[in-house]
């Protein structure tokens, strides 16, 4: 005898859905606070199997064997499942008048799926704290779904309810958690997705990062090709175990500093062999508003600031130990050892009287003399680096020659040039 049996499978879970009336009131902080939120899926996950017989007036008991251990009987059953995946559901019948079993009389394969996934979507094109960031999310649903309810929990004491809702974050770093609860034509569902967000900082414009060694070169008597340079500023940014740094050389006076909250922070300046004392600020507790006057205030401190400046070393003609005064240098050691964090390199220029090749020797012993009275006066060998005439022909005097060339000019070929390459922020003792 044929028998045919047919099985009808509907999803549906068993979420209690609540409060699914507009949202004019928002409850979203009492939700996060008694719902544990970490990219959770919980939807449909429950089946009902109903037989639609055909066995022909012959009355069977029915048996289904759901595909993960469970047995149940019934003409419709009701079964959940533990985790989402595919199960092989079949079903046995069971002659009641004898109890034999027809096995396997039907077999039919259940996909359950976690599909059911929304994501966060950032509308806003800039990412930082201080200025409204707006929201949206989205996700694929079937014709049959419906979003009842939107819940956001911006990770510092504020929440939302609006499907696009607008925040200002003040801390650059958040995560961001939303939760959607939604019905479908059986029951309901819900699901919880999270967002780690990196938020950049304090967007600061128009920042005057001007030249303040112009008056200061100025009054100094000793001129050199070799200490041409921009202005270097380095904003130097630390706080949990961050250190950024950020260099700008200025060339156009107008600059965007972004700045972290929560942060503290110290800005160099230096240009050739001038430098400044450091300046120190901090955005601990600060919003965007009144960091701009701090902000200001410590750039006018720093452009305030009398500039420090290493000294030119003047050796007397065709000597390579010998200089004309051994103050200089004596002032440039103790600049060394008290601002152990500056990098320098030392410049030689060539005479340009005599034979070539006989003044680059004369260079490159001048730059070893210099090199090892450092180190003999305890700076590091790493703080310094020789560039002689040999291994930069920049250095050579511009009348280099040139018969007549004048006293002034010639008397820079005589002269070794301290100039400022770096400041290493990693030492103990810094521009302070």
């Amino acid at each position: 005898m044929q028998i045919k049996v047919f099985i009808l499978v509907i999803v549906f879970s068993y979420i209690k859905i609540t409060n699914l009336k507009a949202q004019e009131e928002c409850d979203a902080k009492k939700v996060f606070e008694i719902t544990q939120c970490s990219d959770i899926v919980i939807g449909p996950k429950c089946i009902t199997l109903n037989v639609i017989p055909d066995t022909q007036g012959i009355h069977f008991n029915y048996e289904w064997v759901m595909g993960d251990g469970a047995v149940k009987k019934g003409e419709k059953i009701e079964h959940c499942y533990d985790h989402f995946g595919t199960y092989v559901v079949s079903l046995n019948l069971i002659d009641p008048s004898n109890n034999n079993v027809i096995f396997n009389e039907v077999a039919k394969q259940v996909t359950l799926d976690s599909s059911l996934v929304p994501f966060i979507e950032i509308i806003s094109k800039e990412v930082v704290t201080g200025i409204p960031i707006a929201f949206k999310y989205g996700m694929d649903i079937p014709s049959n779904y419906e979003i009842a309810k939107a819940y956001w929990d911006f990770g510092d004491d504020e929440y939302s309810c609006d499907a696009k809702p607008v925040h200002v974050f003040n801390k650059p770093n958040t995560e961001v958690k939303l939760m959607l609860i939604g019905k479908t034509d059986v029951d309901g569902f819900e699901v919880c997705v999270s967002k780690k967000l990196a938020l950049a900082n304090y967007n600061i414009d128009g920042v005057n990062l001007r030249n303040i060694f112009d008056e200061k070169e100025n009054k100094l008597s000793f001129k050199g090709r070799f200490l041409e340079d921009n202005v270097h500023y380095m904003l130097v940014e630390k706080g949990d175990k961050v250190e950024e740094y950020h260099q700008m050389e200025i060339i156009e006076d107008k600059y965007t500093l972004l700045l972290n909250p929560e942060r503290d922070y110290t800005m160099y300046a230096w240009k050739g062999n001038l430098f400044t004392e450091s300046v120190s600020f901090s955005t601990a507790g600060v919003d965007g508003e009144a960091l701009n006057f701090m902000l200001k205030q410590a750039l006018d401190k720093l452009f305030a600031s009398e500039p420090l400046h290493f000294e030119n070393i003047t050796f007397i003609n065709n000597k390579t130990n010998e200089l004309v005064d051994g103050l200089p240098f004596d002032a440039n050691v103790k600049l060394l050892n008290d601002y152990k964090n500056l990098k320098i390199e030392v410049g030689f220029y060539t005479h340009t009287k005599g034979r070539p090749d006989a003044n680059l020797k004369i260079s490159n012993k001048r730059a070893d003399y210099i090199k090892n009275r450092l180190i003999s006066e305890g700076i590091s060998e790493n703080r310094i680096t020789m560039v002689t005439a040999e291994t930069n022909y920049s250095l050579l005097n511009s009348c280099y020659g040139i018969a007549n060339c004048d006293m002034e000019d010639e008397s820079l070929n005589l002269k070794a040039n301290f100039k400022i390459i770096s400041i290493e922020t990693n030492q103990n003792n810094n521009v302070n």
